[in-house]
């Protein structure tokens, strides 16, 4: 669940550029986070599937691992918002300077 977090987090981080832009742009912060969150859930989501499917035909079908999977994809997706929420409270030249 860590990994997951941090993995998300960082990805996310490295977007600054976008959401700078997107917000030098005059969107509203809501659709920013919108945008950025609904495109990290469904990749999650999409992974998470594919992840289920390839594993439950090689080992097997357990709840135990859905369990497991499930708490992998509410971590990342906590890591995403946390990153997103963070990003949005940055003006954009704020953003622009943190580049590295």
């Amino acid at each position: 669940g860590l990994i997951s977090f941090l993995v998300s987090y960082l990805m996310m981080n490295n977007r600054k550029g976008e959401l700078a832009l997107m917000q030098s742009m005059g969107t509203p912060k809501r659709k920013i986070f919108l945008t950025f969150f609904l495109e990290q859930a469904v990749l999650c989501l999409a992974g998470i599937v594919l992840v289920w499917a390839v594993w439950g035909c090689l080992v097997g079908f357990l709840s135990a691992r859905a369990v497991y999977m499930a708490v992998c994809a509410v971590c990342y997706l906590a890591g995403c918002v946390l990153s997103i929420i963070l990003q949005n409270r940055s003006k954009v030249l704020e953003l622009l300077r943190d580049k590295e």
